[in-house]
């Protein structure tokens, strides 16, 4: 794994703190996914804006999707995509938008298959 990616040690708890910020927020939501019983996957809902110089002036942004590893292929992203979208369609938003790691080639495909298309490749290096 790339150094850029490691994960502090405490990354659990600043999580929790992280979660906690975007229930209370306006602009943002945690939506979670339950099968059987069980937390399956969440996904980070955001209202983000672009730069004043673009005519789309705000977006739907996810900021995570995630899903168990014994619940993935199941259909639970895609419930949490749908739940995502109705969400930024009640919002007015015209436009949602996903990171996704270079690397994950089936997040990737899955983002590709919703209909999300490439718009910036963000290029890291050390100083």
């Amino acid at each position: 794994m790339k150094p850029i990616l490691k994960l502090k040690r405490n990354h659990l708890k600043i999580k929790k703190e992280w979660f906690k910020k975007l229930v209370r927020a306006r602009n943002s939501r945690l939506i979670v996914a339950e099968v059987d019983g069980q937390l399956a996957g969440y996904a980070i809902l955001q209202v983000k804006k672009t730069a004043p110089v673009f005519a789309v002036e705000e977006y739907g942004y996810f900021g995570d999707i995630y899903v168990k590893p014994m619940f993935r292929g199941k259909g639970v992203s895609t419930a949490l995509f749908q739940a995502g979208r109705r969400w930024f369609r009640e919002k007015g938003l015209k436009w949602i938008a996903i990171d996704v790691h270079w690397g994950n080639t089936r997040a990737r495909e899955i983002y590709q298959h919703w209909g999300f298309f490439p718009r910036n490749l963000e290029m890291w290096r050390k100083v």
